[in-house]
């Protein structure tokens, strides 16, 4: 039956560099790998390291997964811990109690002298410091060695004998306890009793150390103070006779008194000079009266007694008032020009001039005195400021006398003061030297331990249990890294960055026939309902034009490539769309023998290899489904398909098929096996890439995934086959029931090969 082929339809030409079709990234692999057919290592994204991206899901799905290795971890670690605690040598510590006094000897000038116990300015965490940091010295453990050998009942035992048991320094402990004036002794050691031992022995060691050290420091000091009587005795006889020589000197007395006198003459001149400073105020007040009656004599009222010649300019106001009021009556019956009126404005102006010269003669007055009043002032103040200074430099001198006096007084307090100490610290010493007071004492002896403190069997087995949790899940995630299947989406997604299309179901079938033909056979079937959801995926990610071609590839064999290509072809074509499925597995096809295509049909391979596209209508056939056609071939060992795939006569197929259908499948060879799919990625609209769980690998789908995108392949997504949602291994938002397919053999072998 000749093909279904429509030579009117318009070519449309695929662009060379389609553009792209998603937002995301298709490609974004983050692993590497050594091809085994080209020899090459290819890198796809960067290296996540041995262990590869560790994400807290693919934790829990490995640890599901290798649960036993991990407790495997876990126990080793456990065992091992178990076998230290038997086999461990014991340790056991005693502990002794001391108590210290704040009483410590003040050494001066070197002689070890005793001045004071009581009000010396070290705080109680610097003495007791001091002292632990002594107790940690070959002196404590000499007296210590002297010690254990009364403890121990062996008064003929040599210092050396002694010292070969004690302790080394790390395993003699000396604390301090917080806010206390306590300090511990520890002693660690394989013997019970000689640790209890031990702990006396070094806590009368350092009783014994603290007396010979007051012993030692009250000799000296008695011998010391006695010289330091007569040095105190000497300063201090200096130091009165320089005070009654700066007394004698400097007279502070006569100093005051001159101060209080100029003191007086200030206070003076202030209260005069507020007087001459209130005269001068009304002055100024009489000259701005004067001068507004000057302006304006009409706004001025009642003037003020205190004003010089105030009668006289009262007066002169009273008739120019009536003067001016005159002339308004005139003005009512009369004009301007009248000779009566202009007689009038004479007049005023005659009042007018002998008024100006009264204000003057009484402003003339105001300023005399205010000028005089002005330089008293000014003398006033030139007298007090000359006073000021002075007064200023006497207080200097008697600030600095009584500095200078107060300074030698101090120096004759203090010399007086230390002779006086002197005195009496002597008086000290000399008891001291006879008391000798011990300044530490044990408050608890150290007894026999009931255990062991080493080993520290739960911090141990704790210590195993995560170190050996740690270990098991390290070793889980390398052996899983090294096992490198793809078990879930998140490899593909979040490893490879490869989208999902969609899952297809594991199914059991008794041939691979009724796989292949699962969307045909029944379209209500969960298989394909899965196809019919990749195929919509594929066409809204891909556009129209995109989506013209699809080019259908596994890594490897067995993984589901011809079923997928089959079945997409399938329900493309029940869409209405008019659909060509094209076997190019020229090595392996088994297109043909799945649709029941006639073995001696048109082969694809032999047309190719011929060189005639016009024989390209002769090729399809039918499929037994309607709008799918498919075009098959046959393996041969005469033709070499590398040759073919290497040639412009693909190329020139791909577009008759692209022309003369609405949706062109091609099934490839196994990428792993062959480069066919390399040579397709550039001749078809877009790629899906088939993966199967537990059967494909990441590294292998990165590699793919990196050397068909550089072929200008676009690579949609992948379509994962022969998944088992009742093992929970791959996510889904789908239920499915218990109807599975399954295939085992591999690529060439036996009818179900090559998928």
């Amino acid at each position: 039956m000749s093909a279904h082929v429509n030579n009117e339809r318009d070519p449309q030409p695929r662009p060379s560099t389609p553009p792209a079709i998603q937002a995301e990234p298709l490609y974004s692999a983050r692993v590497h790998y050594t091809d085994p057919y080209y020899g090459e290592t290819a890198a796809a994204g960067g290296d996540a390291g041995l262990l590869g991206k560790i994400t807290l899901a693919r934790l829990l799905r490995v640890l599901m997964r290798k649960w036993k290795t991990a407790a495997m971890g876990v126990g080793f670690a456990v065992l091992m811990a178990l076998l230290y605690l038997l086999f461990a040598e014991r340790v056991y510590r005693a502990d002794a109690l001391i108590e210290m006094s704040t009483r410590k000897p003040r050494i001066t000038a070197g002689q070890g002298a005793i001045i004071d116990d009581t009000s010396s300015s070290w705080g109680s965490e610097e003495v007791f410091n001091t002292r632990l940091e002594k107790f940690r010295g070959e002196e404590t453990r000499r007296i210590a060695a002297e010690k254990l050998r009364d403890l121990l009942g062996k008064p003929n035992a040599t210092q050396e004998e002694m010292k070969k048991l004690l302790p080394p320094a790390k395993d003699v402990d000396f604390r301090l306890l917080p806010r206390t004036r306590l300090m511990r002794i520890s002693v660690d050691s394989n013997d019970r009793k000689l640790s209890a031992h031990l702990a006396n022995a070094f806590a009368q060691a350092a009783e014994t150390l603290a007396y010979e050290e007051n012993r030692v420091t009250s000799d000296s000091a008695v011998a010391w103070l006695q010289e330091q009587v007569i040095a105190q005795r000497q300063a201090l006889e200096r130091a009165e006779k320089a005070l009654v020589e700066f007394r004698a000197a400097n007279q502070l007395d006569s100093l005051e008194a001159r101060k209080k006198n100029i003191q007086d003459s200030l206070l003076e001149f202030n209260g005069i000079l507020v007087k001459l400073e209130s005269q001068q105020l009304l002055a100024q007040e009489m000259v701005g009266i004067l001068n507004k009656i000057d302006r304006d004599p009409a706004s001025a009222g009642r003037i003020p007694l205190s004003i010089p010649r105030q009668e006289e300019i009262s007066g002169m106001l009273q008739r120019w008032s009536e003067a001016v009021s005159q002339r308004e009556a005139l003005l009512t019956r009369l004009t301007p020009k009248h000779p009566d009126v202009l007689a009038q404005d004479e007049a005023l102006i005659v009042i007018r001039r002998q008024m100006e010269e009264s204000i003057q003669r009484a402003r003339d007055t105001v300023q005399s005195d205010l000028s005089l009043v002005e330089n008293q002032i000014r003398s006033l103040k030139n007298e007090s400021e000359s006073r000021r200074k002075e007064l200023e430099s006497l207080e200097l001198s008697i600030v600095k006398g009584r500095a200078a006096l107060s300074s030698l007084e101090r120096e004759r307090d203090a010399s007086d003061m230390s002779y006086r100490g002197v005195l009496n610290r002597i008086e000290e010493a000399r008891l001291s030297a006879d008391e000798n007071t011990a300044t530490i004492k044990t408050v608890k002896t150290a007894t026999p331990p009931s255990k062991p403190v080493k080993p520290r069997a739960m911090r141990i087995l704790l210590l195993a249990l995560v170190l050996g949790s740690a270990g098991g899940v390290a070793l889980v995630l390398f052996t899983d890294n090294l096992e490198d299947y793809i078990t879930s989406t998140q490899d593909l997604e979040g490893d490879l960055g490869l989208k999902v299309l969609g899952l297809v179901p594991h199914m059991e079938v008794a041939a691979r026939e009724e796989l292949a033909l699962a969307s045909m056979n029944d379209r209500f079937s969960q298989v394909a309902e899965a196809f019919a959801g990749i195929r919509s995926l594929i066409d809204s990610l891909a556009g129209p034009k995109l989506s013209r071609s699809v080019l259908v590839v596994s890594t490897t064999a067995a993984e589901g490539k011809t079923i997928t290509s089959c079945n997409l072809a399938i329900v493309t074509a029940k869409r209405g769309l008019k659909t060509l499925l094209v076997d190019f597995d020229l090595r392996r096809p088994r297109v043909g023998r799945m649709f029941k295509v006639d073995p001696q049909a048109e082969s694809l391979i032999h047309v190719l290899n011929a060189q005639r596209p016009e024989d390209f209508n002769r090729l399809p056939r039918p499929s037994g489904c309607p709008n799918l056609d498919i075009i098959s071939s046959r393996p041969t060992q005469d033709i070499s398909a590398a040759e073919i795939m290497g040639s412009r006569i693909v190329k020139d197929f791909m577009a008759w098929a692209e022309q003369n259908y609405d949706r062109v499948i091609v099934d490839s060879p196994p990428y792993g096996v062959v480069s066919d799919a390399v040579s397709l990625a550039g001749l078809t609209g877009c790629l899906v890439i088939v993966s199967r769980p537990n059967k494909s690998r990441k590294r292998a789908t990165g590699h793919a995934i990196k050397r068909l995108s550089e072929a200008g392949a676009h690579i949609l997504g992948a379509v994962v086959n022969d998944v088992d949602f009742s093992k929970g291994g791959f996510l889904s938002n789908y239920a499915y029931d218990d109807t599975h397919y399954n295939y085992r053999e591999p690529y060439g072998r036996g009818d179900d090969a090559g998928r």
